[in-house]
C-alpha cells in the first residue's frame, strides 16, 4: 500500500480531499512531491479511475481534469483561481477584494 514521505497513507488523504481536489493539497503545507505521488497512487482517493488507453479520435463529451498539464499554455484561463497563489499577479482583478487589506499602500486612495 501507498505511503507518502510522511508516511501516511491514501486513508489519510480522505478527509482532506472532501473539501478540495487532491492536486491542490500543496496550498496546505503538503509536500509537492507527495501531492503528485498521492494523485498518481490514490486513485479511489483522489477520485479518478483507471482508464484504457487514450483513443486517437477526440471525445464527444470531454472532461474537466484537476491535473495540471505537462506543458504551459499561452491561453489564460477563463475562470479565476479556485484558491490563492503565493506570486503576485500583475494584471488587476476584475472582482473585488472578499475582506480590505489592512496593510498600507504606496498610493493614496482616490
Amino acid at each position: 500500500t501507498y505511503r507518502s514521505q510522511k508516511c501516511l497513507g491514501c486513508s489519510d488523504f480522505k478527509f482532506l480531499v472532501k473539501f478540495m481536489p487532491c492536486i491542490h493539497l500543496a496550498g496546505l503545507g503538503i509536500n509537492q512531491n507527495d501531492v503528485l505521488t498521492v494523485v498518481a497512487n490514490c486513485h479511489e482517493t483522489c477520485g479518478y479511475c483507471h482508464t484504457e488507453t487514450p483513443s486517437s479520435l477526440p471525445s464527444a463529451g470531454p472532461t474537466i481534469s484537476f491535473l495540471p498539464s505537462a506543458t504551459p499554455t499561452s491561453i489564460p484561463s477563463k475562470h479565476p483561481a479556485e484558491y490563492p497563489t503565493k506570486a503576485p499577479s500583475f494584471l488587476p482583478s476584475y472582482l473585488p477584494s472578499v475582506q480590505p487589506s489592512y496593510s498600507l499602500s504606496g498610493r493614496p486612495s482616490a
